[in-house]
């Protein structure tokens, strides 16, 4: 799912003293909004008439950022974010990290953790129809050179189940 960050709060960055985000320090939130699937429907897949819907999933998070300031602990970030994405790969990128370079790129990375506060989702999924038409968008979307909206089909068929 891709993170985009809705508002931000003003967090500064530790070497440049930058500041970034969008909300002054007096409102120390964050609310990032997740995007998962989503796909247009056809009409033309339901057994009775209907407009084109278009079915999606969103979660959006609230909660208080904290800047990962400790090279030791934003060394263990990377660690366990590299680990997560390149565990699946062939040849596996591991972050041997040594000396300079070592502070050098983690100088360059500004880590940060949520204390989440807020969980809200919505999840349109062609709740709204019989289970015959979900079946059919679930089959029509499942056919789909689009990987995107197969996860729309597999989101679906989780749900209908």
């Amino acid at each position: 799912m891709h993170i985009e960050a809705v508002s931000a709060p003003s967090l500064t960055r530790r070497k440049s003293r930058t500041t970034c985000g969008e909300v002054g320090a007096s409102q120390p939130r964050i609310c990032p909004a997740s995007t998962g699937p989503h796909a247009y429907v056809s009409p033309s897949w339901y057994s009775s008439a209907g407009v084109p819907p278009w079915n999606y999933a969103v979660v959006q998070l609230r909660g208080i950022p904290r800047l990962i300031e400790g090279e030791s602990e934003l060394e263990a970030l990377v660690e366990q974010l590299t680990h997560v994405h390149e565990s699946h790969l062939p040849n596996p990128w591991k972050p041997n990290l040594t000396g300079e370079r070592r502070s050098k790129l983690l100088n360059m990375i500004e880590g940060f953790e949520i204390e989440l506060t807020d969980i809200q989702g919505k999840f349109k999924l062609s709740q709204n129809r019989s289970p015959e038409d979900q079946w059919s968008v679930v089959e029509k979307l499942s056919q789909s050179s689009n990987q995107t909206e197969v996860a729309v089909a597999k989101l679906m068929s989780g749900a209908t189940s």
